[in-house]
């Protein structure tokens, strides 16, 4: 099948096959117009691990403000846990915080997050190995990555300064 797909970021417009491989390449051009980020090939995506002391709505606001496209972390996939935990926050793991910030914050229903992506629906993550330890209540806090190990949590503080982790929304749009 030929497409037409457009990298987001840098408005141009190419014709190829549409494929896994162009979509890569577009994400990759994306990814490296930001400064510090990492493309983790096997998960097609670009992330930042920032070490900066700040509230859950801050961290959210600087990954949105600062980079091009840029949004907390949105802990979807176990493929996409585990890759950012090895190739991103273990690796930058000593003296850092226990927690990172990640999007996510519970509202008054137990069957839906607020993310900066827009409502995002808790069960499609109960099945996820790394959310087993989290009790979904109403209001009970804010999404964080456990820096060492595979594991979502939810603080009840979003005031409290931690650690983030930024990603690039890139996508391709298919005309």
């Amino acid at each position: 099948m030929v497409a037409t797909y457009k990298c987001q970021q840098d408005g141009s417009w190419r014709i190829a096959n549409y494929s896994t491989q162009n979509i890569q390449e577009c994400n990759r051009a994306e990814c490296e117009k930001n400064s510090g980020f990492t493309f983790l090939e096997k998960i097609n995506g670009c992330y930042r691990f920032l070490n900066e002391s700040k509230s859950h709505a801050e961290a959210s606001r600087h990954c949105s403000s600062t980079f091009t496209h840029g949004k907390l972390f949105l802990a979807d996939s176990s493929e996409k846990i585990q890759a950012v935990m090895a190739d991103i926050l273990l690796p930058a793991a000593v003296g850092f915080p226990l927690f990172v910030w990640i999007d996510g914050v519970s509202t008054t229903s137990t069957e839906t997050l607020v993310t900066s992506r827009g409502p995002f629906c808790v069960q499609k993550l109960k099945d996820l190995k790394e959310y087993a330890s989290v009790t979904w209540k109403p209001n009970n806090g804010c999404l964080a990555l456990l820096q060492l190990r595979p594991e979502v949590n939810i603080l009840p503080d979003c005031s409290q300064k931690l650690g983030f982790l930024c990603e690039i929304e890139s996508f391709v749009i298919t005309v």
